[in-house]
């Protein structure tokens, strides 16, 4: 891939965005080969501290990244992130500053309707 690009899973609350970043992620995983790397935030810990977890119970590891995405963390999952395909973020609250990932790979955030407005 030449140039990356982000696709934005939005919807209302209920909506299964976490389970279609999930689904999404899998198939990246399993019929295209790629490298996926999946964050989430460390206070959504509603079902699992370690996973993405829908409300139809399908699950997938994710690492825990600060609730407040700040610069520095954007540099820290560019940084971490240079051999991956595709990275991937659920519950993300500050969608904008996502943007700057961007970066010769493919971006999956998963956010709320209004989160997407800042965008």
């Amino acid at each position: 891939m030449e140039n990356g690009m982000i696709t934005a899973i939005v919807g209302p609350m209920f909506a299964e965005k976490s389970g279609e970043l999930i689904i999404t992620c899998e198939k990246l995983k399993k019929y295209a080969k790629k490298n996926v790397k999946v964050y989430k935030p460390i206070n959504d810990d509603r079902f699992s501290e370690t996973q993405i977890v829908s409300r139809l119970g399908i699950s997938l590891d994710a690492e825990n990244m600060p609730t407040e995405v700040t610069d520095e963390v954007i540099k820290k999952a560019l940084l971490d992130n240079k051999e991956t395909d595709v990275v991937a973020f659920d519950e993300v609250d500050e969608a904008a500053k996502l943007a700057e990932l961007d970066q010769y790979r493919e971006n999956f955030i998963a956010a709320m309707d209004d989160d997407m407005n800042t965008a």
